[in-house]
């Protein structure tokens, strides 16, 4: 893995190195993925990042794309699906013989599960002037999604001792981290409309497609094969 990411970072810096900056952009998206594996049901994302564009010509940039998105996941059998060897070996069993030895002990286990995911990633842009202040900029381009899949067990217990107390406590229990790197290719679409000389609003959207590398670059943990982002932002111009 880290030697994608040099190799990335290096391929990047040398794309860019001789090129002059047009804009820089801030943006803010959500995530709707439409094609999910590993037996997810539900998961979104909310987010943003920023965008370099450097000029090729007059009409064509090559941006530079950073951003960070937080996944929440429904997953079905989320606990058995996670191989965590502190659950599978250890932990299930003894919360069973306790339940068995321990009368009026009862728990809830409840596992949630987020994704941390930071995009990098270059693009090809053109502008299509409709007007004055209106442009259409379609876009195509491709990188690395980094991820860390996190899944905790929230824990609620009750200890019942006799018809008028209870006892009840809870806690968390961190599972092990899952990461990767996987490949993905995106196309896009946005709208911008000018406000002033250097500034732009802009609102778009995005498809990417993750690249299938079974056994690589954490594709085998990963979540989601597509995924569509809607996008607003705001664009200052140099």
């Amino acid at each position: 893995m880290k030697k994608t990411v040099l190799l990335f970072v290096l391929f990047i810096t040398a794309s860019l190195l001789a090129q002059e900056v047009r804009s820089v952009q801030f943006f803010s998206d959500y995530s709707m993925p439409n094609v999910k594996r590993l037996n997810v049901n539900k998961i979104d994302a909310v987010g943003g990042g920023l965008k370099i564009s450097f000029k090729i010509d007059e009409d064509s940039d090559l941006d530079f794309n950073f951003g960070y998105q937080l996944f929440s996941i429904q997953q079905d059998s989320a606990l058995a699906r996670w191989n965590w060897d502190f659950w599978e070996i250890r932990y299930k069993n003894r919360i069973a013989s306790d339940l068995i030895e321990r009368p009026g002990l009862a728990v809830s286990l409840n596992p949630i599960q987020k994704m941390d995911v930071y995009p990098v990633y270059l693009t090809l842009s053109h502008r299509v002037k409709i007007t004055d202040g209106l442009k259409i900029i379609p876009k195509i381009g491709g990188g690395l999604m980094f991820y860390t899949r996190r899944m905790y067990l929230e824990e609620e217990w009750q200890k019942r001792f006799d018809s008028t107390f209870t006892f009840e406590y809870s806690y968390r229990n961190f599972a092990t981290n899952k990461i990767g790197n996987p490949i993905f290719v995106t196309m896009g679409l946005t709208i911008d409309y000018s406000i002033g000389d250097y500034i732009d609003i802009s609102a778009g959207s995005e498809f990417r497609h993750i690249f299938r590398t079974p056994g690589k670059f954490g594709f085998d943990q990963f979540v989601f094969n597509d995924a569509l982002s809607v996008k607003l932002g705001i664009t200052f111009l140099y």
